[in-house]
């Protein structure tokens, strides 16, 4: 190849550029290494529960005669599950039915019962009455079908519902059907209590935040026991009054706000667990709560028989004025009426009975105080409280002052 002036010329520059960047540039080398993918899957699970019925909704009460009623519950529960029936029985007697085998009733309800379903891949369905069959008893009569105006009765219903949960609470922690039940009702808050039928509802499912607007009117029928499993029952009353003098309501009662009075002598808040430690104990078993929350209690009979606690405790900022009732202490320690930051005026009361071994009727601490109407007032406090050597005259009565000692 012959060799010119201008190759010669253009071999330099290239050999010169690429110097310049060795140069310029400099060389590196560095130690490297790299992984693989590692993909992390998460399977989805599901509890689902549904409720059908392919008979209709519409039965004729024939004396003497039955029908075919088929309600249906179906799951589909890739998890182990609880699943809850829920019966509404507003037939006044009229209408028999049983509640089908594999259906267990709710400890401390009379309405609800459960199942545990095992998970899998396939849909489940669980009938809900024996025979799938309703039936009208040959003894009926036109007095059992007729109102006291002599009118047809109406509004006699049969309702079914179902709620389904997972087993599972946490990693080292398995619900119980009860206490999962409960956290369910958690989600069925009655807000609006103004009647009586809406207060029987909500006390005998267990509602535990119930906002009462209204007064609940007395009940005539025969004594009733609502159960709410010693759970709190918290009621936010706007001026409300409760007059049902029948009913014994098992569970442990916050009030939140307003004023609330409690009438009728056989109205009763019993903590039925021998063994309540924890919140119950040291909330009391009537737990008022909030500045300005005022609590009229003028009969009812109030028992605790936890092991520790009392049985009306006023906090910070409340008031309670006890005009009446039965007061027992059955368990091991407690008291009648804490003032725990709150004011307690007794100014009267039918009964109170101490059985624990280590009970008094006052106890006073965190700066409350308990006034106690001279007349009635027995020598029965906690070692930590104190009462006042004289009497204070307050509205025309005369009331010993307990405080923190």
């Amino acid at each position: 190849m012959k060799t010119t002036k201008k190759n010669i010329v253009t071999k330099s520059l290239a050999i010169g550029l690429a110097a310049v960047l060795l140069v310029g540039l400099g060389s590196y080398s560095y130690l490297t290494s790299k992984t693989e993918n590692v993909t992390n899957t998460f399977a989805t699970n599901k509890v689902l529960v549904n409720i059908e019925e392919e008979s209709g909704s519409n039965y004729n009460i024939v004396p003497g005669t039955s029908e075919t009623k088929n309600p249906r519950v179906t799951v589909d529960n890739s998890e182990d599950a609880y699943v809850y029936l829920i019966v509404t029985d507003n037939t006044q007697g009229l209408v028999d039915y049983t509640i089908d085998e594999g259906w267990t009733v709710l400890e401390g309800y009379s309405n609800v019962y459960y199942r545990e379903v095992s998970a899998d891949a396939e849909n489940k369905e669980f009938t809900v009455l024996t025979n799938d069959t309703v039936s009208y008893s040959s003894s009926l009569t036109n007095a059992d079908m007729l109102d006291e105006d002599g009118n047809l009765k109406e509004g006699i219903e049969l309702t079914f519902s179902a709620l389904a949960i997972q087993k599972i609470k946490s990693n080292n922690e398995t619900w119980s059907a009860a206490d999962a039940y409960f956290y369910l009702m958690d989600g069925y808050v009655n807000d609006d209590i103004n009647n009586q039928e809406d207060f029987e509802t909500a006390i005998s499912n267990a509602y535990f935040n119930i906002t009462l607007t209204d007064n609940v009117p007395e009940n005539q029928s025969n004594t009733q026991t609502y159960s709410a499993r010693s759970y709190e029952v918290t009621i936010a009353a706007t001026n409300g009054t409760i007059n049902a003098s029948n009913y014994v309501l098992a569970t442990h009662l916050d009030i939140t706000s307003g004023t609330l009075t409690i009438n009728g002598d056989y109205t009763g808040f019993t903590s039925s667990n021998a063994t309540v430690t924890g919140t119950y104990a040291s909330a009391g078993l009537i737990n008022v709560t909030n500045n300005g929350t005022v609590l009229n209690i003028n009969g009812g009979r109030y028992q605790q028989n936890g092991r520790s606690g009392s049985i009306v405790k006023a906090n910070t900022g409340t008031t309670v004025n006890i005009n009446g009732g039965y007061y027992k202490i059955t368990g091991l320690e407690g008291f009648v009426f804490e003032a725990d930051g709150g004011t307690i005026y007794v100014n009267n009361y039918d009964y109170v009975n101490l059985n624990g071994r280590k009970t008094t009727t006052y106890k006073a601490t965190n700066g409350g105080t308990i006034y106690v109407a001279a007349t009635i007032y027995t020598d029965s406090i906690s070692s930590d409280s104190q009462v006042s050597d004289s009497t204070v005259t307050i509205n025309g009565t005369e009331y010993y002052v307990i405080t923190e000692a």
